[in-house]
């Protein structure tokens, strides 16, 4: 349910309790920084914005709409995947 999410690691049971961490990357986006650890699961979220559709800068939100993604464009940009520049005054 987080927005922002696109993978998870599931780790080792430790004391009844296992260990959940969600990120904002995943591996087609950046492999490099994702590193594999002993003990842990990792799984890729099949959301829309593995696709990168938010150009320019803009953060990709995953649901909210009926594309399955809402682009979060910084305050010069508008468009929905922020393609379109504001005209200032």
């Amino acid at each position: 349910m987080e927005s922002r999410c696109m993978s998870i690691n599931i780790g080792p049971v430790i004391n009844d309790k296992v260990i959940c961490e969600l990120s904002n990357s995943d591996h087609s986006l950046h492999p490099d920084d994702l590193k594999a650890r002993p003990g842990f699961t990792y799984t890729g979220t099949e959301n829309a914005c593995s696709s990168n559709p938010c150009v320019n800068n803009g953060t990709c939100l995953s649901g909210f709409t009926d594309k399955n993604y809402h682009c979060v464009c910084p305050a010069y940009l508008t468009g929905e995947n922020c393609d379109k520049g504001k005209h200032r005054q």
